[in-house]
């Protein structure tokens, strides 16, 4: 959210901070892509990723902006702020994006650029919307991924929540051999509880 920006009241007493919007061209479209269990090998599991395809897209009148975050999500994030900060985020409204999902793709009649966007450890793709967004404004079109168990909080097509389960820092053992100048390949991974 950028409280640079002016905030709007959408509902009685509300406010909705809105995120920076592109200055480019295209108007960013996202697409969401659910990747079944099986599809990503973990060192846990099998587990199912939730990956969103952003892209430029066409002109999108009378369509709706998607959400920054989808409805279940949107609710946990909100219960996890309003415990870590000790007051309540119920008169405030989550951002809306720029973006229209599933919109048709705006036809260049060349390929697009691809950019792989993969938030570091425990983080959630949606605080990079805005620069996601600016990249597919640019005419790129940009790959974002909430990794299932590693990411804080991840939502599945139909609600469904698959919240973060990793310890909060890599254990006493990895940090003792990644720390220790003697590594391997392979000797600094992170060992995860069962």
């Amino acid at each position: 959210m950028c409280p640079a920006d002016a905030a709007r009241t959408d509902r009685a007493g509300v406010d909705r901070y809105d995120t920076p919007a592109p200055r480019r061209p295209f108007t960013p479209g996202p697409v969401d892509l659910a990747r079944p269990p099986g599809s990503s090998r973990s060192p846990r599991s099998p587990r199912e990723l939730m990956v969103t395809l952003w892209y430029p897209a066409r002109p999108t009148h009378g369509r709706a902006r998607a959400p920054w975050l989808p409805p279940e999500a949107a609710a946990l994030y909100k219960q996890k702020v309003d415990q870590q900060l000790h007051t309540s985020l119920d008169p405030v409204d989550l951002p809306l994006t720029h973006a229209y999902a599933n919109a048709a793709v705006e036809e260049s009649g060349r390929g697009l650029p691809v950019v792989l966007f993969s938030p570091g450890y425990r983080a959630q793709r949606a605080p990079g919307t805005a620069l996601v967004e600016d990249l597919a404004s640019r005419g790129h079109a940009v790959v974002t991924i909430d990794h299932t168990h590693e990411s804080g909080i991840v939502e599945f097509p139909g609600g469904r929540l698959g919240p973060g389960r990793q310890p909060a820092r890599p254990t006493r053992t990895s940090r003792r051999r990644c720390g220790s100048g003697r590594t391997t390949p392979g000797s600094c991974r992170t060992s995860w509880p069962a």
